[in-house]
C-alpha cells in the first residue's frame, strides 16, 4: 500500500495470492485490475490459473529465454492452431471415438474417461471451425446419445508445458 502512494507508473507483484484464502485471492484479482487501469503492472507468478484470470498480456520465459508473448486465450491458437471440443456421449467407446473420427475436419480424437457406458472425450480440428454441429449429427446417427458438447479453450498451464518442456535429447 505504501509503495502505491507515490502513484507510480509501474507496479511489480511477484506471487500475490500466495497463502491467501479464496476470498482474500479474489479480493486480490480485484485489485490487481484496477492498478492496471491506471498503472502498468507485472504479475510474477507459477499458479498459471491467476494469470489467466488477473492479466490482459503473457510472457512466458523459458531457461532465461523469451519463448511466448501475447494474450492468454490467443497463446493456445498460436501454438496449436484449429479448433477443440470436449464432449460427452452415451453409448460403446469404440463407436463413439469412430463416428467422432470419421467427421470431416476432425484430425483427432482423445478419449477422458469411460464409466457406465458414458464416454467423454476431446475432439481436435484441422481449422478453427466450429465443428460441434457435425459432431453432434455424428453421433446421433451413430446411435449415442449426447449428454454434452462444448467448445474449449487450451489452458495457460497446457501453452506453458508444451513450450517449456525438454525433449529427452535436450535432457541427455
Amino acid at each position: 500500500a505504501q509503495a502505491l502512494l507515490g502513484d507510480p507508473k509501474l507496479v511489480i507483484l511477484d506471487e500475490p495470492t500466495v497463502g491467501l484464502d479464496p476470498a482474500q485471492v479474489i479480493e486480490i484479482r480485484n485489485l490487481i485490475r484496477e492498478l492496471g487501469r491506471a498503472h502498468t503492472v507485472i504479475l510474477s507468478s507459477h499458479i498459471l490459473s491467476e494469470v489467466q484470470a488477473v492479466c490482459s498480456q503473457v510472457l512466458i520465459l523459458s531457461k532465461g529465454h523469451l519463448v511466448a508473448v501475447g494474450a492468454p486465450e490467443e497463446l493456445g491458437e498460436k501454438l496449436n492452431p484449429g479448433s477443440r471440443l470436449r464432449a460427452t456421449a452415451l453409448g460403446d467407446r469404440d463407436t463413439v471415438l469412430k463416428a467422432v473420427g470419421a467427421v470431416p475436419g476432425i484430425r483427432k480424437v482423445q478419449l477422458e474417461s469411460e464409466e457406465n457406458g458414458q464416454v467423454t472425450f476431446t475432439a481436435e480440428s484441422e481449422d478453427t471451425a466450429d465443428r460441434r454441429a457435425a459432431v453432434s449429427k455424428a453421433l446421433s446417427q451413430a446411435g449415442c446419445t449426447v449428454l454434452a458438447l462444448a467448445a474449449e479453450s487450451r489452458s495457460l498451464e497446457e501453452v506453458f508445458l508444451a513450450l517449456t518442456e525438454q525433449n529427452p535429447a535436450e535432457a541427455a
